[in-house]
């Protein structure tokens, strides 16, 4: 019995901490809304929805009082005055205990969006949150927060994170048709701009966020432009999208970029905490032709850029040379360069115009003037825009020399013909790729092939001549594979390592162009290596206007050869249990593995993996 009273005493008091709504109360619900500019992510207003229809006229400033607490992803709250802290200007503001009234600047009607309204059922609340910068020192600068409105700061391992915020709004006058209003915070809204990205998880760890151009389709293919962040930017499993806040990446998703490309998707990436570098090519070239062939993006306008630890994926993206390396239209380099001189050499053979942007007091940026010459020496069409001493300043804000990306992101960056590096993206245009795919990976002596030549996507053209190119001491030309529908063969031309093909295409609707067989030599001395295979395309390209202009493309595969005896991976001549042994032991590994460099010569069934088919094969060459 005893035990009994307790219980009912404790659920009686339990129940006198809850609040008791009457029955005619009015609920309105709040949600804290969030906006990023240039310098971070805040805080800065709330979006109430009043259950009832009211006019413009209703509420004011005055109608409200709103006061807030912000907790960091660390636990940490907020409260501190003083520089990347609260602005000492408005200690006024400061309520205790981490509070912080808000300085309401207007209270409007509106609709669900926030746009104002003549009539209707939801109120806006906008409130001062614009931070205050100044210079510091030579080259720094030093930054003032409103009270309680930075909605994410590097509190996590250093990493970008998101706040959470407690926000009080209390009525303060009368509201017509509203009667005893209860007032419960709701769920806190992105910037509008972050709600229009996709987030997924990145092939490799890590994520990306793409945003995609409502006028994109089959009809109208829209550029693609890639942006890779800075170290404090990365993913650590609970700031999805902090690349795209913690530097302001939403600037291309903005209307000034939108508008000068006329639609443009952008893909940001959001590395795992180990960043950016050469060990994320592969998975980084994975998803970049994911997000191509699952959308309609025009192949000829792909541009790569970065900044500071972003361009230490820039460069091997733009330098790659494998298989999977994509064709880009132009490459960004902003507050830091890593590039060898295999690199450059490398990116000129590509002909990839390059843009660096920096500020002559950034650390990251001392070697801009070597790279900038070793470039124009090998050819490349590059610009640099290089700062003067001091710290970066748009116009609005001060930053520090490094934060150099946000002459980008408005649009600031001019060369001395007076075009703006929007612009620059905007004409960045390359010929249509050319693609050549091989029918199989390995082949040994007196094995048959088939190498396919294709526009990368259709191209608007009639007449293309086909050189293929490869080792005519290795391979035998045999023929054409198949015919291509839609294309007619006008000439073909064998010579010493090379065909030369000439065709018709009635329709101007180009893609697949060429399939032709060949075969491994049976006296060919063949070894475990890779052997390219290239094609240079050259056709007559029609534009919108119909004018007509010659355009060349070059696209390239390789084929693996196994010489000697197929199996012996020790190279005694013969196959025995050791050679089984060493095939086991590659059991599972598949193209883009570390260890398919060695793999790859003993896949015999063609699959891009090393099976059990393989592993059988071996076992019945065993004497």
């Amino acid at each position: 019995m005893k035990r009994f009273l307790a219980i009912a005493v404790m659920l009686a008091m339990l129940l006198s901490l809850v609040p008791v709504m009457a029955d005619d109360s009015h609920v309105i619900t709040y949600y804290p809304l969030r906006t990023a500019n240039n310098p971070g992510y805040y805080f800065s207003g709330a979006l109430l929805d009043m259950g009832v229809t009211l006019n413009a006229g209703d509420v004011d400033k005055d109608t409200f009082f709103a006061k807030a607490r912000i907790t960091e992803a660390n636990g940490d709250i907020q409260g501190t005055f003083g520089s990347f802290g609260w602005d000492p200007e408005k200690e006024d503001y400061a309520l205790g205990d981490g509070w912080a009234k808000w300085n309401i600047l207007d209270a409007y009607v509106c609709d669900a969006e926030g746009n104002p309204a003549e009539s209707g059922q939801y109120v806006k609340i906008d409130i001062e949150w614009v931070t205050r910068t100044i210079p510091s020192g030579e080259s720094d600068a030093q930054r003032f927060d409103v009270p309680a409105t930075r909605a994410a700061w590097y509190k996590i391992d250093g990493y970008i994170s998101f706040a959470s915020i407690e926000l009080v709004i209390e009525q303060l006058k009368d509201i017509p048709g509203i009667n005893n209003a209860v007032y419960v915070q709701g769920e806190t809204k992105h910037d509008p701009l972050f709600d229009k990205f996709e987030i997924k998880d990145a092939p490799g760890g890590g994520t990306y966020a793409l945003y995609r151009p409502e006028n994109a389709s089959e009809s109208n293919k829209r550029p693609l432009f890639i942006w890779f962040h800075g170290t404090g930017e990365r993913y650590h499993g609970s700031n999805p999208g902090g690349n795209l806040i913690g530097n302001r990446v939403l600037a291309f998703a903005d209307e000034e970029f939108q508008e000068t490309l006329e639609g443009c998707y952008i893909l940001a990436p959001q590395s795992d905490t180990s960043g950016w570098g050469a060990h994320r090519l592969d998975d980084m070239e994975a998803l970049i032709w994911q997000v191509i062939e699952e959308n309609y993006v025009d192949v000829t306008r792909v541009i790569v850029g970065g900044l500071s630890m972003g361009t230490a994926m820039v460069g091997p993206l733009a330098a790659s040379t494998t298989e999977n390396s994509v064709p880009y239209a132009g490459a960004i380099f902003c507050s830091g360069v890593f590039l060898s001189g295999d690199q450059i050499n490398t990116i000129a053979s590509k002909g990839i115009p390059v843009y660096l942007v920096g500020a002559q007091s950034d650390w990251a940026t001392f070697g801009f003037n070597s790279t900038y010459n070793s470039m124009k020496a090998a050819g490349i069409d590059v610009k640099m825009k290089y700062y003067p001493p001091g710290p970066v300043f748009d116009g609005e804000f001060y930053y520090g020399a490094h934060d150099a990306w946000n002459y980008i992101y408005n649009n600031l960056v001019e060369d001395e013909d007076g075009e703006k590096i929007f612009d620059w993206i905007k004409n960045r245009k390359i010929n249509m790729p050319v693609k050549v795919t091989a029918s199989k990976n390995l082949v040994k002596q007196g094995d048959a092939f088939d190498i396919l030549v294709s526009f990368l996507d259709t191209t608007i053209t009639n007449a293309v001549r086909v050189i293929l190119k490869y080792d005519g001491d290795k391979f035998d030309y045999k023929g054409i594979a198949k015919e291509i529908d839609g294309v007619t063969r006008l000439t073909t031309d064998k010579g010493d390592g090379e065909v030369k093909t000439t065709l018709m295409i009635p329709d101007y609707n180009a893609k697949d162009l060429l399939k032709l067989r060949f075969v491994a030599k049976e006296d060919a001395n063949l070894q475990n290596e890779d052997n390219p295979i290239t094609a240079v395309v050259e056709y007559v390209y029609m534009d919108n206007s119909g004018a007509k202009s010659i355009a060349t493309a070059i696209g390239s595969t390789s084929i693996s050869t196994t010489g000697g005896v197929p199996g012996d991976t020790d190279g005694d001549g013969i196959v025995t249990l050791i050679d089984l042994s060493n095939i086991i032991d590659m059991f599972g590994v598949k193209k883009g593995d570390p260890q398919w460099s060695r793999a790859k010569f003993y896949d015999f069934n063609n699959n891009e993996e090393i099976d059990i088919a393989d592993i059988v094969y071996v076992a019945k060459l065993i004497d």
